[in-house]
């Protein structure tokens, strides 16, 4: 691990040692691949808490995990756009007798936004300020009810799931690009205020075959969605299992600095 990390061991994960692992978005795409893969490295005793808004769906990662993993997985179903500060105080509460020796958060949720306008054409208040709670406030209060109700674990880890878009705009997603670098710079703060505590990183998983990708297909400006295209025609776009293997190497490896942002083509970590 890098000098001025949090100096757990060589890898940031141990999978040996009994965790409490909270994914959010795991009904589906990278979150749903996130919950199963992680959990098919996670002893007994570890419990995975699979957080989304759709519970139907949410049961069926449940039952995959279940089927082959030694772990317990419970669903959480709810809006995270609906939860105040406090109500997110209270998520946690069953869990804190546990005595977990590690506790791990993923921040995978996330939607899009409008990214048919342009920076100038994005002027609807209410659009703005749910985008804003969904993606930037929901992870603020998240995070912190996760951490506050787990002080006394020997390991923390948070991962969130990034993007190139925080460090680079692309044209018609202005909200989600400052969405995604705000987030990064919370998790860099944290990072450095409880750099003996806790360990961060910010995982950018690259371009994907999820759920988002019809939509960048039907409502992006014509050069963002011409870029997707060619990309999709020319198999560039990878699998989220490719990029949550990647992220378990990163984890494994444990090369970055605390804080830091690696994209899944960075192959110095």
């Amino acid at each position: 691990m890098s000098e001025g990390s949090v100096s757990f061991t060589s890898c940031v994960i141990n999978w040996q040692i009994p965790t409490l692992l909270l994914v959010t978005g795991a009904s589906r795409g990278l979150g749903a691949t996130i919950a199963k893969e992680f959990s098919k490295k996670l002893c007994k005793g570890s419990y995975v808490i699979l957080l989304a808004r759709d519970k139907p769906k949410l049961e069926v990662v449940k039952a995959e995990i279940n089927k082959i993993c030694v772990v317990y997985a419970e669903i959480l179903a709810l809006d995270l756009i609906l939860l105040d500060s406090a109500s997110f105080e209270h998520l946690f509460t069953k869990y804190e007798n546990f005595n977990f020796q590690q506790v791990v958060i993923v921040n995978n949720a996330g939607t899009l936004g409008d990214i048919s306008k342009t920076a100038l054409q994005t002027t609807s208040g209410p659009d703005i300020k749910d985008y804003f709670d969904l993606n930037l406030l929901s992870v603020i209060f998240l995070t912190t009810g996760f951490l506050n109700a787990f002080k006394t674990a020997k390991r923390k880890i948070v991962i969130n799931i990034s993007s190139l878009a925080a460090i680079q705009p692309f044209r018609g997603w202005s909200l989600y690009c400052t969405g995604k670098a705000a987030r990064e710079m919370y998790f860099r703060t944290l990072a450095e205020e409880e750099k003996e505590t806790v360990i961060v990183l910010n995982y950018a998983p690259g371009p994907l075959v999820t759920d988002m990708l019809p939509q960048i297909l039907r409502d992006a400006l014509p050069e963002i969605k011409q870029q997707f295209h060619e990309a999709q025609l020319q198999n560039q776009l990878l699998t989220t299992e490719y990029t949550v293997q990647r992220l378990i190497g990163i984890l494994d490896r444990g090369r970055f600095k605390s804080g830091d942002h690696v994209d899944v083509f960075d192959m110095n970590y």
